[in-house]
């Protein structure tokens, strides 16, 4: 409202809002889940080899106690 000196009351102004500016909706197209890959070194084959192995090798036990 705008109370001027002598023109007396005048109606609302005009209210100046902020622009919207419309965002299009994101792609419902699904994007592939990335791949998950491990590589194991000789050296790591070795040492799972190696853990794999019994504390006492029987074979080794029978062939030197012969």
């Amino acid at each position: 409202m705008d109370i001027g000196k002598t023109e007396g009351v005048q109606g609302p102004g005009r209210i100046e809002g902020k622009r919207i500016e419309r965002v299009s909706p994101p792609s419902t197209t699904p994007t592939p889940a990335p791949v998950d890959r491990v590589e194991i070194s000789p050296t790591g084959h070795l040492i799972a080899e190696a853990l794999a192995m019994p504390e006492v090798r029987l074979d080794r036990v029978r062939r030197s106690s012969g």
